[in-house]
């Protein structure tokens, strides 16, 4: 693991320290918890949750996602848009 990456310990901390949730960024986005927690465990690799859960933990998506190195981070209104 590289040291830009996050591990899921991080990520954890991260989402409890910004009071994020699998529930708040599944409302957010109108999709479900599960779908979510799939992006997160890597067994989904939707670039509007990525870009929405990035946004939300306020990290780049490769700080989460080491295959989304390069490509241009969103804001978290950027994000939130793309999917109203």
């Amino acid at each position: 693991m590289s040291r830009t990456q996050a591990s899921p310990a991080e990520i954890m901390i991260r989402k409890i320290e910004r009071g994020v949730t699998n529930k708040t960024i599944a409302a957010t986005l109108g999709v479900t918890e599960q779908a979510v927690g799939f992006v997160f465990q890597g067994r989904s690799r939707s670039p509007r949750l990525r870009a929405a859960i990035a946004a939300a933990l306020g990290w780049p998506e490769s700080r989460i996602w080491p295959d989304a190195r390069g490509r241009k981070p969103r804001t978290e209104r950027q994000a939130i848009q793309e999917v109203a």
